[in-house]
């Protein structure tokens, strides 16, 4: 098998010792096994594949660009399902591939070979959270400085009457604003709007940065 030199980049010793043991039966050669970037490093020149965990990933900011710049193989992360569903996007993009533990070895080795040959595989369950995440992403940059201070009051659990006294406004006028903003960001209700909020706050401090401009009469 060509290009089967593989380094393990994974934070557990049982999970290394396990996959080691699998992949050798399946024709790859295990240049090193190790649980941090820094303990990588050494290896890479040697490396065809590295396997590095989507906890590790979650962990440390950048770690696929920073194994991009010090090696030429392929970057693969693995996981269980949970761990890469929220793996951060850049993570995502700057790997050749992401595999779940999930799945059984054949389909494993199947999609280590495609990645290996220059396909890109995800999971299918992983791009479309990203996907639902650029929307949101792209939503909640739309969003007016009035609706972001609502999904802010909504997430610290404020009624209509706290809210309404805060922002200077009639608790008719909250319902009227929330309203809205339920349908923009297609939540049915003030908990489900809480948790999109909480999801999207990064996209909704950039957003609630601009000051609005008021509209023309």
């Amino acid at each position: 098998m060509a290009m089967n030199r593989v380094l393990l980049i994974l934070q557990l010793p049982l999970v290394r010792r396990g996959l080691h043991h699998v992949l050798g039966e399946g024709g790859y050669t295990i240049v090193g096994g190790v649980a941090t970037l820094a303990d990588a490093q050494p290896f890479l020149p040697d490396t065809d594949l590295a396997i590095v965990g989507a906890r590790l990933c979650r962990e440390e900011a950048g770690a696929a660009g920073w194994l991009r710049a010090r090696m030429a193989g392929k970057i693969v992360i693995l996981g269980y399902d949970a761990d890469l569903l929220r793996l951060p996007r850049d993570q995502v993009t700057g790997a050749d591939g992401v595999v779940s533990f999930e799945v059984g070895h054949e389909a494993m080795f199947g999609a280590l070979r495609l990645i290996q040959s220059g396909e890109r595989i995800i999971p299918p369950e992983l791009a479309a959270a990203l996907a639902q995440s650029a929307a949101d992403a792209a939503t909640a940059s739309a969003l007016s400085r009035r609706e972001c201070d609502m999904l802010r009051h909504l997430s610290s659990g404020d009624c209509n009457k706290v809210i309404a006294n805060t922002l200077g406004i009639a608790e008719a006028t909250v319902k009227v604003h929330l309203k809205g903003l339920f349908r923009k960001i297609r939540v049915e209700n003030r908990t489900q709007a809480a948790i999109w909020a909480h999801n999207n706050a990064e996209a909704l401090i950039s957003s609630s940065s601009v000051e609005d401009v008021p509209p023309r009469i």
